[in-house]
């Protein structure tokens, strides 16, 4: 979660900034807390923002990781594969199916 208390005019913009792209990339919850006392005051227009974060992974940590869960399933007298897609149908749920087939 992410959140904001908006205390200054001169910064608001880039805290408001701030937080939506957090809650927009991260799929983060955000709270943005407005004071009375500041709701007329003037600050500066928002800027262009940017909310695709390039999402890179490590590649030596992935293959390690995806090593260990290989031996926990193949360990495992009746595995289970739940496999959670965050409601984003562009997550590949099709390449997720294929790999659990795969290893039996």
């Amino acid at each position: 979660m992410d959140s904001a208390q908006l205390t200054n005019p001169h910064t608001a913009p880039d805290e408001i900034d701030r937080v939506l792209v957090n809650c927009v990339s991260e799929r983060l919850p955000v709270y943005i807390e407005l004071p009375v006392d500041m709701v007329d005051a003037p600050c500066r227009a928002p800027l262009a923002l940017d909310f695709h974060r390039p999402h890179g992974s490590h590649a030596t940590a992935m293959q390690e990781c995806v090593r260990e869960i290989a031996a926990m399933i193949d360990a495992a007298q009746r595995p289970v594969i739940l496999a959670g897609l965050d409601g984003r149908p562009d997550r590949g749920a099709h390449r997720g199916a294929g790999a659990a087939q795969l290893h039996g």
